[in-house]
């Protein structure tokens, strides 16, 4: 491979031995610049800065920065390592060192770019953040032709203070401008000062409360030691409100800010136990206050949370406890009191003057309190996961909301205990923030379990006027007794997709599962479409019992219901469902199963009816849309009602799995199998299928084609199908049983789990200096990604490459940093929407087998290569270049050399004189550049003739001329070593200027110099006045160097 280049020069018929060069005097050059700003600046735009909400911190650098920057962050400031790289693209390492350093490393890009950190106080404070770097500096030595020293220099920002508040404050009339410390503006003395503000700390974290005795201060000595005031007229400064949080480690620092109420938040630091057996008064609380226990756990002792007197309503939190005691009992507690948190007096008529709401959330309770919540007449709201178990009741109170998705679970603590209720709504004032409702939220779930000795109470006793089970929501309530009673008229609803279960556990007495006492207003019993009930009474009585005559009960459409009594009781009085005084029992919408009161509970349905549209008793008189069913059928005279247990039905079970009972279908089956389940059998509450025996039971098929297919079951009540294709994904089968009883059809979706075909890139290879890899006819809208050598292909910042083929199937992704090189191995996968993706190798599943992501190996790169950066080949295209590079293409290609050595015009000389050259297009560099893509590196080597000697263009030959190239510095992208360059004279022989040894000189090389040190030797008085004279030299690239 041989390249040309061209040198020229002009001649003067001048005897003076200077170049051409003029310097123009009596003027000097003054470059003036503008006030630059600041080398590293940290700001935050966020105007109030609140505890656990995320807020922003700006670190802007300048040209003059370095790419790794650090700040000390206090223990109480995080970092959000998600967010932050979200927000800068430019981020390639983000890590926080066990000092709590936080180093930040950026790539270099030509521009700096802000680089916003996210950042989350757990604590209200102030806090000053102060950021890092480190530059290079280069000093000179005194020979010029040493490289120079390089040195380095810190830099830091502006000290940033910011102050974290407990809540959101109200906008002050005058604005408060928080303190930002700039670094001293000094003409050539920018570093000095960024220097000496290194010596200030980096990060200081000034706390509300530093430590638990700081808590026995009063309220305005410690917000002029804890808080840095901000700049701000006196005005604005009397409107700032002062934080609120005392953080507390000991009972004594509880004590302290309990009573104080310009506290509005107590934090604990430790695990707190009050020891001791006398009742310690922690004080009378009449404002707003929240207990937030951060995860740890609290023992008062005797003593508790006393809530006073009040003229307008007031909140009291307790959250996040590992667990949480009170040891007052009876007669123990300050003040008689008995609950971990008190108001009014125990089991009050009324609020007692104390309007309260009270939050509990994410607690447990050790087993010897008492009671939880004493605040009769008040609202208590629940939220994450409670658990209360306690000697008495979990509360007194005036209305309970658990919210969406909370928890709460009730136990007593003694088998033999008290005898009481759950929730004892005990006021029957409506003075305080009570609403006598009890609500349980979408998806929440209250389970309460009472024990042997809760014989007398309901899990929820007497002044409450309704019950509410959400959306999605589950009540479990179970008592040695009354499950639910109402003492007052009453609403009970269960909404759609909610699940309720009531049952009394014990097998005598007179209790029924549900009860109505008193003589009470109209009520409700309401279970809506989708829901599910399941009652259960034990005793010998009816399920539902009581005062019944203005009672209304309604299932309505529900999923599924199950309603027995399971006593040994054989006549309407001692074993139905519901007495003959009911005003209404009324079933819509569903199936219907009857087992008779004069048999066991454990022998079949007396009677089955699908889809009834609707059946009601009222008092005896029974009415139905079904004539045959008034004729066979009385609530009255039920044991059992369900619309479930007697009907046949079927379940799909695939017959590919481990667990037989997985129902599943997939589009890479082509056998499907269903169970059928003929009836249930129910033994000590639990329900069990009884499946169908051998030809008992036919099933229909029919499949997503709408083809149908008929067989019976087996011994084991199954029923096999062979399909003659796969089935679609996402379409549906359906099977059909028919016994005595036909069922309704049941249907399965077919899943997706047949990956897309394999893809392809364009052109079938893939060589190594690609920019990109593209294709077509991939599944529209999968996600493609690949590895190289087994590891998933990823950019500069570590994230791995991926697309989305087109509407029409086309797609591209990006090469991998570092890039591809001959030989790697890529495997291109796809995925499909369903998350099917094509396996390593062939896999079979079911009765496909799926083939194996697409492999290739990668050919050698076969170029053009653009010229590089020349000192540090492979990281960039160069910029400043005199010619656009050779254009060779091939597995080893000389990709560029200089295409002129400009002398410029110089004067003739009667003495032999040297000249040297000029830059070419103003140019700094020089180089030779060789890109070696071959999978074995045998070496190679460039040489330089020059076949002609300089002539003019008049064929004048400039005779004796000598032209010198230098040895240069050499670079790889790989190694610093291995690589060898030559200075010579050129001469019409070939001679090394360039070398790579065998094993050496892989991918990208450079031989560098400067064109200045490039020389041109003449003898005297061989030149010709006026004329232009040029050459040229070749240079060849061979290779297989030993």
């Amino acid at each position: 491979m041989t390249l040309t280049s061209r040198f020229w020069f002009t001649l003067l018929a001048t005897l003076s031995l200077i170049l051409g060069l003029v310097t123009t005097s009596g003027f000097a050059w003054f470059s003036v610049r503008a006030a630059e700003k600041a080398p590293l600046t940290l700001r935050t735009s966020d105007k109030q800065l609140t505890v656990d909400q995320p807020f922003t911190v700006t670190l802007d650098p300048q040209e003059s920065t370095g790419d790794t920057f650090t700040l000390q962050l206090p223990h109480s400031l995080n970092i959000d390592e998600a967010a932050t790289k979200s927000q800068n693209k430019s981020i390639k390492t983000l890590e926080m060192t066990a000092l709590r350093e936080l180093r930040v490393t950026v790539a270099t890009t030509a521009q700096p770019q802000p680089i916003n950190l996210v950042l989350t106080a757990q604590k209200a404070q102030t806090i000053t953040l102060q950021a890092k770097t480190t530059i290079q500096t280069l000093t000179p030595t005194d020979d010029a032709t040493e490289t120079a020293d390089n040195q380095t220099i810190e830099l830091a920002s502006n000290v940033l203070e910011l102050t974290i508040r407990a809540q959101p404050t109200p906008e002050p009339a005058i604005p408060v401008v928080p303190k930002l410390s700039q670094p001293t503006e000094k003409a050539g003395s920018s570093l000095t000062s960024s220097q000496d503000a290194v010596t200030e700390s980096s990060a200081t974290e000034k706390s509300e409360t530093d430590q638990d005795q700081a808590t026995t201060t009063s309220t305005k000595q410690a917000a002029t030691t804890s808080e840095k005031a901000p700049t701000a007229t006196p005005k604005a400064a009397a409107e700032v409100t002062p934080l609120t949080t005392s953080v507390i480690t000991s009972y004594a620092a509880l004590k302290t800010a309990y009573a104080d109420n310009s506290v509005t938040t107590i934090e604990l630091g430790a695990n707190i136990t009050q020891s001791g057996t006398a009742a310690t008064d922690l004080g009378t609380r009449t404002s707003n206050l929240t207990i937030d226990g951060k995860g740890y756990a609290l023992d008062i002792g005797v003593t508790n949370f006393r809530l006073g007197s009040t003229t307008t309503a007031q909140t009291f939190t307790l959250k996040n406890f590992s667990t949480i005691r009170s040891a007052a009992t009876s007669g123990t507690g300050t003040a008689g009191s008995l609950a971990i948190v008190q108001s009014g007096s125990d089991g009050g008529t009324t609020e007692g003057g104390a309007k309260w709401t009270i939050n509990l959330a994410d607690l447990t309770t050790d087993s010897s309190v008492l009671r939880l919540v004493n605040s009769p007449g008040n609202l208590v709201n629940i939220s994450g996961a409670v658990n209360s178990t306690t000697v008495w009741e979990s509360m007194v109170t005036g209305g309970v909301a658990v919210a969406a998705d909370a928890h709460f679970t009730a136990r007593k603590k003694f088998t033999n205990g008290e005898n009481r209720s759950f929730f004892w709504f005990s006021a029957t004032s409506t003075a305080g923030t009570g609403t006598r409702q009890f609500t349980i939220g979408t998806n929440a779930v209250v389970d309460a379990v009472g024990a042997p000795s809760d014989t007398s109470y309901p899990v929820i006793y007497n002044q409450y006027d309704s019950v509410t089970v959400s959306t999605g929501a589950t009540l479990i309530a179970k008592m040695y007794g009354n499950a639910y009673r109402a003492e007052r008229a009453n609403t009970f609803t269960a909404n759609t997709g909610s699940k309720v279960t009531l049952e009394n556990l014990s097998t005598s007495g007179a209790n029924n599962a549900v009860n109505y006492g008193g003589l009470l207003g109209s009520s409700t019993f309401t279970v809506n479409s989708g829901a599910e009930l399941y009652i259960t009474n034990n005793a010998p009585v009816p399920v539902f019992g009581g005062n019944l005559l203005n009672v209304s009960i309604l299932l309505d459409s529900p999923k599924a219901y199950d309603i027995k009594n399971t006593s040994t009781g054989l006549t309407a009085a001692t074993g139905s469902i519901v007495n003959v005084t009911i005003q209404s029992f009324e079933i819509r919408n569903t199936n219907l199963s009857m087992w008779s009161v004069t048999l066991p509970i454990s022998v079949s349905a007396k009677a089955t009816f699908k889809n009834v549209e609707w059946i009601k008793q009222t008092l005896l008189v029974v009415t139905s849309s079904d004539l045959l069913l008034v004729s066979l059928f009385s609530f009255s005279l039920a044991r059992r009602i369900n619309n479930t247990l007697a009907i046949p039905t079927a379940k799909f079970s695939s017959p590919y799995t481990a667990s037989l009972g997985q129902e599943l279908v997939t589009d890479a089956d082509k056998q499907v199998r269903v169970r059928v389940i003929v009836s249930y059998s129910e033994s000590g509450g639990t329900q069990t299928p009884v499946y169908a025996t051998s030809g008992q039971a036919s099933v229909l098929l029919t499949d997503d084609l709408a083809a149908q297919q008929t067989t019976t079951t087996d011994a084991n009540g199954y029923a096999t199908f062979t399909l003659n294709h796969y089935p679609l994904a996402g379409k549906s089968l359906s099977a059909q049983v028919t016994t005595t009883i036909q069922s309704d059809p049941v249907s399965i979706t077919v899943q997706d789990k047949t990956p897309p075909a394999p893809v392809t890139v364009t052109n079938g290879k893939i060589v190594a200096d690609q920019t990109s890899l593209t294709g077509t006819g991939a599944e529209p809208g999968s996600v493609l990604r690949y590895t190289v050598n087994g590891q998933s292909a990823v950019n500069a910042s570590g994230t791995p490459l991926t697309t989305t083929a087109s509407s029409t199937g086309s797609w591209t992704l990006a090469t991998p940093t570092p890039k591809l090189k001959a030989n790697d191995v890529i495997q291109l996968f796809a995925k499909d929407a369903a998350g099917n993706e094509n396996p390593m190798t062939a896999t079979t599943y079911h009765e496909n087998t799926f083939a194996a992501a697409t492999s290739y190996t990668v050919a050698p790169a076969n170029g053009p290569t653009k010229p590089t950066i020349p000192d540090a080949p492979g990281t960039g295209d160069a910029i400043d270049v005199e010619n656009p590079g050779t254009g060779n293409t091939g597995e080893l290609r000389l990709d560029y050399a200089p295409s002129r050595f400009n002398f410029g015009t110089v004067k003739t000389s009667m003495q032999r004189q040297t000249y040297t050259a000029s830059r070419v297009n103003n140019v700094a560099k020089q180089w030779l550049q060789v890109s070696d893509n071959r999978l074995n590196a045998t070496g190679w080597q460039v040489t330089v003739a020059q076949p002609t000697a300089f002539t003019s263009s008049n064929g004048k030959t400039l005779t004796g001329a000598e032209l010198k190239l230098p040895v240069g510095h050499t670079y790889n992208e790989h190694t610093t070593t291995g690589l060898t360059s030559y200075g010579l004279t050129v001469n019409n022989a070939a001679q090394p200027i360039f070398r790579a040894g065998s094993g050496n000189g892989r991918d990208l090389s450079t031989n560098v110099w400067a064109p200045e040190d490039v020389s041109l030797t003449l003898p005297g008085q061989t030149a010709v006045r006026g004329e232009t004279y040029t050459t040229t030299i070749n240079w060849t690239l061979t290779a297989s160097v030993s």
